[in-house]
């Protein structure tokens, strides 16, 4: 087997991405351009890739973002490797390439011409150092305290907790309201018994965790799966932390 050590998109593949239709700010990485200038004063230029969105560069996305801009319902890939080629498959479908960039961009594409993919808005949650939930753009800085922060609408950056960061699943519960990894919903069974789950993000997908099963049960959740069970949020782990432990 033959390992590929590109980590994120190229740039005439970011373009391709771009003419689709992607937004730039869904991009977790980015090409930028740098000079190098030698002792003896000559220059060299060359192009480095970088984590995280720069609205000043060519953004780019790895794969776990590209599958991610899923939103679980109608963009359901999976991927089969064998002699050294990546199989992509959606139902019934299976087309083999022998770079798995292009594999998943192709499918993209294809699916985007033909059935039209909905591509959620990539965004964040965090609980910031005074203990205030912050939302927006996440951004993987070391800084005094900690090693991440959010970068509101406003521009204004905040040092965050990471281990509350999460992402916006696209989805919404019953009343509308975003739904987020780490939030707590609730539903009620036909004898009004309370049925809880809360979010994760596992495998490119985002799963709803049933409380109290073992082993752990969850379903990946899809907006028609909210809406026929009527989902409310109700709270979330990071700050109900006792749901985890009872």
């Amino acid at each position: 087997m033959k390992f590929n050590s590109q980590i994120c998109t190229t740039r005439k593949q970011s373009e391709r991405l771009l003419a689709l239709g992607l937004k730039k700010e869904t991009a977790d990485m980015h090409h930028s351009y740098y000079t190098r200038v030698s002792f003896d004063g000559s220059k060299s230029h060359f192009w480095k890739e970088e984590t995280g969105y720069n609205e000043k560069a060519i953004p780019a996305w790895s794969l776990g973002r590209l599958f991610a801009l899923g939103n679980g319902e109608d963009w359901r890939a999976e991927i089969t490797v064998k002699d050294e080629r990546y199989g992509i498959h959606c139902g019934y479908e299976l087309n083999w390439y022998d770079d798995i960039f292009e594999a998943v961009i192709a499918w993209i594409e294809e699916d985007i011409k033909e059935e039209g993919v909905f591509m959620r808005e990539i965004k964040f949650r965090a609980i910031d150092m005074g203990g205030r939930w912050v939302y927006g753009d996440l951004i993987h800085k070391r800084t005094s305290v900690g090693d991440a922060m959010i970068r509101c609408n406003n521009g204004i950056e905040s040092d965050v907790d990471a281990a509350s960061i999460g992402q916006f699943t696209g989805l919404y519960d019953k009343d509308g309201e975003e739904l987020y990894e780490g939030d707590i919903i609730r539903s009620f069974d036909s004898e009004g018994n309370s049925i809880l789950h809360h979010i994760e993000y596992r495998g490119a997908s985002f799963v709803a965790i049933l409380k109290d099963s073992f082993p752990l049960y969850g379903n990946i959740i899809t907006q028609d799966w909210l809406k026929e069970f009527k989902k409310t949020i109700i709270g979330n782990i990071h700050n109900d932390k006792e749901y985890l432990e009872e």
